[in-house]
């Protein structure tokens, strides 16, 4: 692998799916093409399991949410390309009322705490979401815009 930060926005993989490639070591290639799934930022509580599916959970809070990851805050040091089980608490909107969004995703970034803080950032990528929880996580970002 070169030099460049694996999973920069700026970058993308081989042509393939993402999360595959990432699952089987990853790495740096094209340029991107622009960001297809919009984000908002918005802060509420995210359980995270590592290592999934026989690991502790833990709790985090988000930053920013997309239809195909998250970005969290949490004290708690994990490594890039971790497995991670996710339970997403979003808060009631409009169009539905709270709910809990469970899905297992992949750390494809990290970045490290700030001056002050032990709060270590992580962007996940979601690789496995049922539809019915996507149509959620859809709707609760176009209601919040």
């Amino acid at each position: 692998m070169g030099k460049g930060r694996p999973y920069n926005t700026r970058w993308r993989v081989r042509p393939g799916d993402l999360h595959v490639h990432a699952l089987r070591g990853g790495g740096v290639l094209e340029k991107a093409k622009a960001r297809v799934d919009p984000r908002i930022s918005v802060e509420f509580r995210v359980d995270l399991e590592y290592p999934w599916g026989a690991g502790e959970w833990f709790r985090a809070r988000s930053l920013d949410l997309s239809a195909s990851g998250i970005y969290v805050g949490t004290e708690r040091d994990l490594p890039l390309k971790a497995q991670l089980g996710c339970r997403i608490h979003l808060p009631a909107t409009d169009a539905d009322p709270d709910s809990l969004v469970q899905a297992q995703a992949i750390v494809v970034r990290i970045n490290g705490p700030e001056q002050g803080t032990q709060e270590r950032k992580y962007g996940l990528y979601f690789v496995e979401l049922s539809e019915s929880d996507a149509e959620i996580i859809r709707r609760f970002i176009f209601s919040s815009v």
